[in-house]
């Protein structure tokens, strides 16, 4: 658009005043702006495409850059995009509160999904609750005392009732040099932007109180907080970009049904890079999680977090260490509020964002 602008205002004297004749010289030109700007869009929206699919392809590998065809792993909820497939020669156990049969009737009833997805379903192996993870791994006689070399999981954390009793089932069930991957969306750059970040407090509220589903309240916040948001022209948006998508009353119906025993999937948890760090580390320190962060990489809407068993060489929690954590959580909360200039939000339109906001490396120091 930039581009197209400066490339009009060059050329309009030269049509307004008739330099090559008024008639023949305003038709000449205006053919040769059209052509430009026609070969533009089409070499914008080649370009766009191809960034997207290089972009999913760095994701791919980057949460999947631990895991090993050779090695017995878990692949927790993949449904119809598996990060780890069967079909490429992974020895991977695939994990999902539906059977395979259940998803398949999932995906024939959403009017939005091609029905000819339908064979990119994983099998699954082992249908579980959404708590019990160890129980009902270990109670599998596929699986049974097997160490597992690696867990992914891709957009599933922040819906479970009870992260840390997660946490600690991955712990248990890895090798001792396994690692969880996972990539969990930032909460500020979904549609969970006008909701307030967790705390290690309401993860340790979950965990000893051993809640099984989404509280009423967190029910009733998801759906009435539930924010329109437009990702994917800006991966930094603005608070001024979202608006709320549906009524309170509906939600509150929802959170009705909820009340009766209906399980209302609901994002339970959420984070940012820095604040998930924050509770981790609480979490370590305490003794109650014994994985640790060895690395946080961003990408877009998203950040991939990888941990193991290794013992934490970074900082020790202090003082000093939780403010560090703490202020780089509400910079990140923050840029909610900040304006970003119109060439900006011009360039992030075009799909350029591989200068400042490439992947951004929020590893242990």
């Amino acid at each position: 658009m930039i581009l197209e602008l400066v490339f009009a205002g060059l050329l309009w004297p030269c049509i307004k005043s008739g330099k090559f004749g008024e008639d023949r010289g305003r038709s000449f030109l205006t053919s040769i702006w059209l052509n430009w700007l026609w070969t533009f869009k089409y070499a914008r929206q080649y370009y766009c495409r191809t960034l997207v699919n290089t972009r999913m392809t760095s994701r791919k590998k980057s949460i999947t850059r631990y895991t090993s065809k050779a090695e017995a792993g878990i692949e927790i909820g993949p449904y119809m995009n598996p990060l780890c497939p069967k079909r490429d020669g992974y020895r991977v156990t695939t994990v999902d509160v539906f059977s395979t049969e259940q998803l398949k009737e999932k995906l024939l009833a959403d009017p939005y999904i091609d029905s000819s997805k339908l064979d990119l379903i994983e099998e699954v192996d082992i249908v579980y609750n959404g708590i019990q993870l160890k129980e009902s791994i270990e109670s599998s006689i596929q699986v049974k005392k097997r160490e597992f070399k690696y867990i992914v999981s891709s957009h599933n954390f922040e819906h479970l009732p009870n992260p840390i009793k997660f946490l600690k089932d991955c712990e248990h069930l890895l090798a001792c040099d396994g690692v969880l991957s996972m990539a969990i969306p930032i909460s500020t750059r979904c549609f969970d932007i006008f909701r307030q970040l967790s705390s290690t407090g309401d993860l340790l509220d979950a965990y000893y109180c051993d809640v099984k589903k989404p509280s009423l309240g967190c029910v009733y916040d998801a759906h009435s907080l539930h924010a329109q948001l437009d990702i994917t022209a800006d991966e930094e948006p603005s608070i001024k970009s979202a608006s709320l998508s549906q009524s309170h009353r509906t939600a509150f119906e929802i959170l009705k049904n909820s009340d009766k025993g209906e399980y209302v999937d609901s994002h339970c948890s959420r984070f940012t890079p820095s604040s998930f760090q924050y509770i981790l580390a609480e979490l370590n320190d305490l003794g109650i999680v014994g994985l640790t962060i060895q690395e946080i990489l961003v990408l877009g809407s998203e950040f991939i977090v990888h941990m193991s068993k290794l013992p934490n060489t970074g900082e020790p929690l202090n003082i000093e260490t939780r403010n560090k954590l703490l202020k780089a959580a509400l910079i990140e909360y923050s840029q909610l509020f900040v304006d970003k200039p119109w060439w900006f939000r011009k360039l992030r339109q075009l799909g350029v964002r591989g200068l400042k906001h490439a992947w951004f490396d929020y590893s242990p120091k």
